[in-house]
């Protein structure tokens, strides 16, 4: 890996910060924030070295911003529901609360250090698992990101699906990507046990709402928390390619 990354603290809240190569950390960086930063950060080492081939082949760096909370259940999910079942707590739904943070003090404090771009066609939001629902969700609340991908994201949160069918996203030229393993939810009886056929209908809603052209949707054999290198590795490049899955 040639790029650096540093831990940052903005307002108590942890940041892991990426920047390529210095040659490629030019103006008008395009910026991938991702939600859950742990799990893309942990594997760092193996992701990085082949993503800056492709940012040099491309002459386009790529900053990446991982993000960290320790109210998950809250920040990453839209409206309140209730949890899985009697054993676990409800979900607050203070996304929107979230993404306000992210708007006026997050985006304001990482710009003003390094060269973010401030145009919204030129960052995208990603998530896994529950940051995956928030991806989805941002562009229907904010305009500030041109890209969405949701890696395994939670779309059997109830009410979602409804949703998307009856609003359209603030930034109508978003891109959505999802993904999803044909494995997940296999052996579960919570609202998780539909995770493969509610990728599949969120995606379809998105694309009567945003237009297929719009829309991309794949999968693997893996569960859930299979295949994070392939899948992390899918999505920036695709962001990095300007919407080419990598072949």
């Amino acid at each position: 890996m040639k790029g650096s990354i540093t831990t940052l603290m903005i307002e108590g809240r942890r940041i892991d910060l990426y920047l390529p190569p210095q040659p490629l950390l030019k103006e008008d960086c395009l910026t991938a924030f991702v939600g859950d930063g742990g799990a893309l950060f942990e594997l760092a080492p193996t992701i990085l070295p082949a993503l800056e081939e492709k940012m040099a082949e491309a002459n386009e760096g790529l900053i990446i911003a991982g993000m960290y909370t320790d109210t998950r259940d809250a920040d990453y999910t839209p409206w309140p529901a209730k949890g899985f079942d009697s054993s676990y707590p409800d979900f607050p739904g203070q996304a929107d609360q979230y993404i306000h943070w992210m708007e006026s003090r997050l985006l304001p404090a990482l710009s003003a250090e390094h060269p973010i771009s401030a145009l919204p066609e030129r960052r995208c939001i990603v998530g896994y698992s529950l940051s995956g629902l928030l991806a989805t969700y941002l562009p229907f609340v904010s305009p500030s990101f041109g890209w969405s991908a949701s890696i395994s994201g939670s779309n059997w949160y109830p009410g979602f699906v409804e949703y998307l069918t009856e609003h359209i996203p603030k930034n109508p030229n978003c891109r959505f990507f999802l993904s999803y393993g044909r494995a997940e939810g296999a052996g579960k009886y919570s609202m998780y046990r539909d995770a493969g056929k509610m990728a599949q209908t969120v995606t379809a809603a998105l694309s009567a709402r945003c237009g297929a052209e719009q829309v991309q949707l794949i999968s693997d054999n893996g569960k859930h928390h299979n295949k994070r290198v392939s899948r992390f590795t899918t999505v920036l490049r695709w962001f990095l390619s300007g919407g080419q899955l990598p072949k």
